[in-house]
């Protein structure tokens, strides 16, 4: 499943912060797997669009913990809202595998 199609599948568009950071965020994974989320995705991130690592952080769980409803979670095979790091993991890693 693409993340952007997942994405707005969802409900999540392109005009809400987290959209943005969290599509940098799965490729910034998919180039380096073993990054760490808070010492260096989150900041990575957050150079790319001139704010904080908090707010990246904080605009990111937004989408994945409030936005997006558990249905949605479940059509891709995921049983439970993920937290930050296992949403951007599973389209990094496996996302683009399934489905797809």
């Amino acid at each position: 499943m693409d993340l952007r199609k997942f994405l707005l599948e969802s409900g999540v568009y392109p005009n809400l912060k987290g959209y943005n950071f969290l599509i940098d965020a799965v490729k910034l994974v998919k180039q380096n797997p073993s990054i760490t989320l808070t010492k260096h995705l989150y900041p990575t991130v957050a150079k790319l669009h001139n704010t904080t690592a908090s707010k990246v952080e904080r605009a990111m769980r937004h989408i994945v913990s409030t936005r997006i409803k558990l249905s949605n979670y479940k059509k891709i095979g995921i049983e439970s809202i993920p937290t930050n790091g296992e949403f951007i993991w599973f389209f990094a890693v496996i996302g683009g595998k399934k489905n797809g």
